[in-house]
């Protein structure tokens, strides 16, 4: 029973995603935003989504390195938790640099305006 409960919230999470990107589309295609807004706002969204998945890995690693006994598995889950720290910070930054180009974007569209 608990494996088709699995399956079954699985494909909710999969066609509520794809719903919500359909909607996104939607409304991106009402307000006629521009490609290059979209593709920059498309890759702030994979850098933001990246950063916050390995964030989640690298917390997943350190709750391992507290639950294993030996030193073995314990130093292969901290090498993997400093990682996955360390694309999660790099993804962050690119997030971020991402974010204050759509910024001077907006500025320089405002002043030719």
């Amino acid at each position: 029973m608990s494996d088709k409960v699995f399956w079954l919230g699985a494909v909710g999470i999969l066609a509520f995603a794809a719903l919500v990107l359909w909607l996104r589309d939607r409304v991106r295609d009402a307000r006629h935003v521009p490609e290059n807004e979209r593709k920059l706002s498309e890759r702030r969204n994979l850098r933001g989504a990246t950063s916050f998945v390995c964030f989640l890995w690298a917390a997943g690693s350190a709750v391992r390195v507290v639950q294993t006994i030996g030193i073995v598995p314990r130093v292969m889950y901290t090498a993997m938790a400093t990682v996955f720290v360390w694309i999660s910070w790099h993804a962050y930054k690119g997030y971020h640099q991402i974010g204050v180009e759509i910024k001077r974007e907006h500025l320089l569209d405002r002043e030719r305006n």
